[in-house]
């Protein structure tokens, strides 16, 4: 019910209801939260878990009727939120809870509802403003189980609560909706400079991308219980958990900018989830496909809050996007391909090394060899290089005379036109050497001589 007097910030609630509103977690902007523990008495809005109410630790800068802000320490969220019905059967009765996760989240007893097993864990960080609620329902029979959760709620705000804002952009509830902004209006005598007394509420109760969706979304103006239901069929052996969240806020701007923000889980929504955890959430779910490519899935971790690469597709076949390589393949979340081969001489950079492949042509006459050099540029202009193009066949690439168009000197040693010999000389053979000029008049003395004897006898 709505206090009409500012009320204490009581730690210890009355014996009579010792177990109502027993655990205070305060959020990141102030708000303490109020759980029931051990409770062991069963109203609409009472459960093991559920808030009895959320009060400001400090004051904050509430809107007034005429839109100023007044400092106000907002109290009165709720006379009980977020209670948990499971198949007709409130969850109640399930001894002190615990703490885990740096005494931040509270941890409730499982309950047995048929062959149901019902659990809860409810988180409020250190670090941001919200609560989060975590319904575990594990089928534990032999057979598939129709579930039905219940979750309901009773306000602060009373028959003054107002719908400012929804997920769909109006101000009416509906099953497509995933979160609506709640605040107490001032009634029509309220004046200038009058403030709401309440926070502002974001309720959040799942996003598009979960499996189950609630089929009951009930939220109007004038009401103050919402109800949200979801109805799903659990095989033998799974666990579906349902996640909801609530934030307090001075204004309802601000309201509706955490619930804008809450549907899409961002950091640390999740934080306190095990993976296993994360795994069963059937309400949320996180769009991680845009970092997927042809060597990895995406997936959303939920231990750090964001989306990252899974590696996939290992020894498969891809695209590294550039022509430098050759049979690319996933290894480890990667695409890597080898080298692309190189055409010796071509003056084509093919594996993108900045460098290419030539022939050498160490002696610069434009015949090159079977050998080849590396060129740290990208053609085989340079000197001691040359191309594909340059003819072969130069039998000593260390003398410039020497290649098939060169002059050979025969007979010097060396085979200038590459022939596989150097050329010999070609002559007369006999003996040009001059002879005495005496021995030659002799010669002629003595054939003169002879030729007259043959005359003498004829």
């Amino acid at each position: 019910m709505k206090s009409v007097l500012f009320p204490l910030l009581v730690l210890a609630p009355p014996a009579a209801f010792a177990s109502t509103g027993s655990v205070s977690l305060v959020d990141g902007n102030h708000l303490a939260f109020f759980f029931n523990d051990n409770l062991t008495f069963s109203t609409t809005t009472s459960a093991s878990g559920a808030a009895s109410d959320a009060t400001y630790t400090a004051s904050v800068s509430a809107t007034t009727l005429n839109g100023a802000l007044e400092p106000s320490r907002l109290h009165d969220a709720f006379d009980g939120y977020n209670s948990l019905v499971v198949n007709s059967t409130s969850y109640n009765g399930n001894g002190v809870s615990s703490l885990e996760c740096g005494d931040r989240q509270l941890v409730f007893a499982t309950q047995t509802v048929g062959s149901l097993e019902v659990s809860r864990k409810v988180f409020v960080p250190a670090d941001a403003g919200f609560a989060r609620w975590m319904n575990v329902v594990r089928n534990v029979g032999s057979g598939t189980e129709t579930v039905v959760v219940r979750i309901p709620s009773e306000l602060g705000s009373d028959d003054m609560t107002a719908i400012m804002a929804t997920s769909s952009g109006d101000r009416t509830v509906s099953t497509a909706d995933a979160w609506a902004v709640t605040m107490e209006a001032l009634g029509a005598s309220a004046v200038p400079g009058d403030v709401s007394t309440d926070p502002r509420l974001a309720h959040v109760w799942q996003n598009n991308l979960g499996a189950v969706k609630a089929d009951t979304a009930n939220l109007a103006d004038g009401d103050d219980t919402p109800v949200w239901t979801y109805t799903f069929d659990l095989p033998a052996g799974q666990t579906a958990i349902l996640l909801s969240f609530v934030s307090g806020a001075p204004t309802w701007a601000d309201a509706r900018a955490a619930a804008q923000s809450l549907v899409d889980l961002p950091v640390p929504t999740t934080a306190c989830l095990t993976v296993e955890e994360w795994d069963d959430v059937v309400n949320f779910g996180v769009d991680c496909a845009g970092l997927a490519d042809a060597c990895t899935e995406s997936a959303f971790d939920v231990l750090s809050g964001v989306c990252v690469k899974v590696a996939s597709n290992e020894g498969g076949s891809c695209d590294d996007g550039t022509d430098c390589t050759v049979d690319d393949m996933c290894t480890l979340g990667s695409c890597d391909g080898d080298p692309a081969p190189e055409d010796i001489g071509a003056e084509v950079d093919a594996n993108c090394d900045a460098t290419v492949k030539c022939y050498v042509d160490g002696d610069g006459d434009g015949f090159r060899t079977d050998e080849t050099v590396t060129s740290d540029d990208v053609d085989c202009a340079d000197a001691g290089e040359a191309t594909v193009d340059a003819p072969t066949g130069d039998c000593d690439d260390a003398n410039a005379t020497s290649s098939p168009d060169g002059v050979e000197l025969a007979g010097d040693g060396i085979d200038q036109d590459c022939s596989g010999a150097d050329q010999e000389k070609k002559g007369c053979g006999c003996d040009t050497r001059a002879a005495p000029q005496g021995s030659v008049l002799a010669m002629l003395i003595g054939a003169t001589v002879m030729l007259r004897r043959k005359a003498r006898r004829a």
